[in-house]
C-alpha cells in the first residue's frame, strides 16, 4: 500500500512541477549520454592505439648498443641461428625527413622523406606490403643493389600520379630505382606521416650515406608474444658478453623497447 502511495504522490508531484521535472529528466539524459559516448571514445583510442603499436610489430623489440659500439651482419646471422624464438631480424638506420642528405630527387621535384636502410625482415615486422612493384629481397641485400621502395606521400610528391616503377630517382645526389610503393598506413600518433619513408637495403644505404658497414640498431620480432621477454634477456647476453665482457648489467650499456613497453606508455598518455 504504501508504494502505491508513494507512486500517487510522486506522479501529482510531477504534474505539479512539469518544467522542474521536465529539466530534470534532460539533465540526467544528457549525463548518462555523456558518460556512453566518453566509454565509446575510451575505446576507439585504444582501439586505434593497439593498430598503431602493433603495426610497429605485435612481437616486436628495438635493440640499440650503445658506447660506441656497433652491431655487424654476423651478429645478426649469430643471434637467428642460436636463438630459434626469432622469427625476422633487421638493421634499422638512416636519417630524418629533416636532414639535408634525405632530399629526394625526381625530374624537377624534390621532396624530403624519412630514410631508412634495413634488410627484406623489416617489411615483415612492420607488417608493410607493396601496392605496387616489389619490396627488395636477400639478393639485393647482397649485392648492394640501388633499388627503393617508396610510401605513397613520397609517390604523390615525386610523381603526382604518374607510374613511379622502374624510375631513378636521386637521393643526396646517389641514384635508385624505385622497385615498389608501400601500402598506405597513415598517422602515428604523434602525427607522424608513416608513409613519408623511402626504405632502402641496408648494404647499400651504410655505404653510400655513412661510409661504414655496421649498425647501432637492431629490430626483432619473435614466433609468438611470449617469447618476448626469453629472447630480450637472451640478446642482452649475448650484447654484453661479446661487447662487454665482465659486466652483467645492462644498464647504460644497451637500450631495449618492446611493442609491449610503447603501448603501454601510450595509454598511460591517454
Amino acid at each position: 500500500m504504501k508504494v502505491r502511495i508513494n507512486i500517487i504522490t510522486a506522479a501529482r508531484a510531477l504534474r505539479r512541477n512539469k518544467l522542474r521535472a521536465g529539466l530534470s529528466m534532460i539533465g540526467i539524459i544528457i549525463g548518462i549520454s555523456s558518460v556512453i559516448a566518453m566509454m565509446g571514445l575510451g575505446s576507439s583510442a585504444n582501439i586505434a592505439i593497439n593498430d598503431k603499436i602493433h603495426s610497429y610489430g605485435s612481437n616486436a623489440m628495438a635493440i640499440q648498443i650503445l658506447r660506441g659500439k656497433n652491431f655487424s651482419s654476423n651478429d645478426m646471422l649469430t643471434m637467428k641461428q642460436y636463438m630459434p624464438q626469432i622469427k625476422y631480424i633487421t638493421p634499422v638506420s638512416g636519417t630524418s625527413e629533416k636532414d639535408a642528405i634525405s632530399i629526394h630527387r625526381y625530374r624537377q621535384k624534390n621532396h624530403k622523406a624519412l630514410l631508412y636502410f634495413t634488410s627484406e625482415d623489416y617489411f615483415f615486422i612492420q607488417g608493410r606490403k607493396a601496392a605496387s612493384g616489389r619490396l627488395f629481397t636477400d639478393n639485393d641485400i647482397k649485392s648492394s643493389a640501388k633499388v627503393a621502395v617508396i610510401g605513397t606521400t613520397v609517390l604523390n610528391k615525386l610523381f603526382a600520379g604518374a607510374a613511379p616503377i622502374g624510375k631513378i630517382i636521386t637521393i643526396n645526389n646517389f641514384p635508385f630505382t624505385v622497385i615498389g610503393v608501400l601500402d598506405k598506413k597513415g598517422e602515428a600518433l604523434s602525427g607522424r606521416d608513416f608513409d613519408n619513408i623511402t626504405v632502402i637495403p641496408y648494404t647499400s644505404g651504410l655505404q653510400r650515406f655513412e661510409n661504414k658497414t655496421t649498425f647501432d640498431t637492431i629490430n626483432v620480432s619473435t614466433n609468438y608474444a611470449y617469447e618476448i621477454v626469453q629472447v630480450k634477456q637472451q640478446i642482452t647476453n649475448y650484447i654484453l658478453r661479446k661487447y662487454f665482457p665482465g659486466s652483467d648489467n645492462p644498464k647504460g650499456f644497451i637500450e631495449i623497447t618492446t611493442s609491449d613497453d610503447k603501448l603501454k606508455m601510450a595509454r598511460d598518455i591517454t
